[in-house]
């Protein structure tokens, strides 16, 4: 989480900082990611940096809160407009949001979010290096906190809005396997299109929704 310190920067300089930020984690992926750089483009000492932030993990968090602040606020809106429906508005606004992640002014960053997100993962749990938070900042929180109230549990198998909230959670996990899956493929022989991507996340999603298990007397589609 950054300091107060950088909170009451100019607007101006909080924005060279966030600019430089972007660059250097959409240029290369996190364990690549220069402190050097991001300072000598956001024209900052290095000791101002660690006034700001804690590390270089400390800064990706940010700037990752700062991108999936976006996804998750506009969600609500397409919930509010489907009734409550969780699983509807998801399949529109996360179909929808698939072509902002692969051709919008943010994919260089998604990319390689997405492939390596294992390994930041992996980093993580075997407490090598700085510790990247993935929670997000207090206000994707409150967010995904506005997600839940807004979604209507009688359409759901639920008990109560904590299982609202993992079941959103297994959602979004379902729309990043989906990505990654594109991100991944792109970097093979056999490229995967968006609307494969699209028709993947569809497919996982009928699984949540619906379940896998096929009743006695379903035909084979």
């Amino acid at each position: 989480m950054p300091t107060k310190t950088f909170f009451n920067l100019k607007a101006e300089k909080k924005e060279r900082i966030i600019h430089a930020a972007k660059s250097e984690f959409s240029r290369v992926p996190f364990q690549e990611a220069s402190i050097s750089r991001i300072i000598a483009d956001a024209g900052i000492p290095r000791g101002s940096f660690y006034q700001y932030f804690t590390d270089k993990a400390d800064l990706y968090s940010y700037y990752f809160g700062l991108i999936f602040e976006d996804l998750h606020f506009h969600l609500i809106d397409v919930i509010n407009d489907n009734d409550g429906d969780l699983f509807k508005a998801c399949r529109i606004y996360f179909s929808h949001y698939i072509d902002e992640i692969v051709d919008g002014p943010n994919k260089a960053f998604f990319k390689n979010f997405f492939l390596n997100m294992n390994l930041i993962h992996a980093e993580n749990a075997q407490h090598h290096g700085p510790q990247v938070q993935f929670h997000g900042s207090q206000n994707l929180r409150n967010i995904r906190s506005e997600i839940i109230d807004v979604t209507d549990d009688s359409k759901l198998n639920v008990a109560n809005k904590h299982d609202i909230g993992m079941l959103f959670r297994m959602i979004v996990m379902v729309f990043f396997h989906s990505v990654a899956r594109f991100f991944i493929s792109s970097d093979g022989e056999t490229t995967e299109t968006v609307n494969q991507t699209k028709e993947v996340f569809n497919r996982n999603l009928d699984w949540l929704e619906f379940g896998a298990r096929k009743n006695k007397g379903d035909k084979n589609v």
